[in-house]
């Protein structure tokens, strides 16, 4: 900053003092420059300041060329523009409205659904199902609380979901059967299986079965008018259409 000055100083001074640019008179920086009375007339006395002496001027000129420089060199504080002064603005700008607390998730619950099966394979046809019918034999019941399949005679029998047997029998109306109590979901539901073969069934009240394990095989024991699966299941003691049931809960 200071070599600026003394140069500016340098070329600033002769500017000053051009009246004497062309004299061989020595520059006496001590004495006043002297003033034609009829000059400062002319300009209304405005010529007064020449009296100073050429070092005050020099100082004066100096001190003022320095603050210029001052100034300027100052950093400049940019005001925010633009989208950040728009997000500044906003932030600061209240305003009256209730906000609601943030929900918190704790987690996601995970829903295990029992594995479920078909007793007899799906793409076997189902050919008596669930309600009322006329009685086909004597001791037959005129409503049908269950469904059946013919895949013929000896076709292996698969208990439909993991549970403990409840009943099992080797003769009356159903024939050899089993019936085995799951728990589907929570739901307690009983599956039960009529007219089997003799022979064909094994099982114990007590015994724990796994879901798709054979459990007996198709016959035609009991009030049956021909090999057959009598499927059968329960909510309590009530039966309801297993149909549906199956088609809505078969997973594997």
């Amino acid at each position: 900053m200071l070599h600026r000055i003394s140069a500016l100083t340098r070329v600033l001074n002769p500017l000053r003092l051009t009246r004497y640019a062309r004299s061989s008179t020595p520059l006496d920086f001590e004495t006043p420059v002297p003033i034609d009375p009829a000059e400062n007339h002319k300009f209304g006395g405005g010529l007064g300041f020449l009296r100073l002496s050429r070092r005050q001027l020099t100082v004066g000129t100096t001190i003022i060329v320095a603050g210029f420089f001052g100034v300027s060199a100052l950093p400049a504080i940019a005001a925010p523009s633009g989208p950040q002064a728009a997000a500044q603005h906003l932030q600061s700008m209240s305003v009256n409205v209730p906000v609601e607390p943030p929900v918190v998730r704790d987690g996601f619950a995970i829903t295990h659904f029992t594995p479920v099966t078909w007793p007899i394979p799906a793409s076997i046809k189902m050919t008596s199902d669930y309600g009322p019918r006329r009685a086909p034999c004597r001791g037959c019941s005129s409503f049908h609380e269950g469904i059946d399949w013919t895949p013929g005679a000896g076709y292996p029998i698969a208990a439909i979901a993991d549970g403990v047997v409840v009943e099992a029998q080797q003769g009356g109306g159903l024939g050899v059967h089993v019936f085995i109590q799951h728990n589907i979901d929570g739901d307690i539901v009983t599956s039960g299986y009529g007219h089997m073969q003799r022979g064909s069934m094994n099982l114990h009240v007590g015994d724990v079965v796994g879901r798709g394990q054979i459990i007996g095989r198709v016959g035609n024991t009991g009030a049956s008018t021909g090999a057959h699966l009598h499927f059968i299941l329960e909510h309590g003691s009530a039966t309801f259409d297993p149909w549906p049931w199956l088609q809505a809960h078969v997973n594997s």
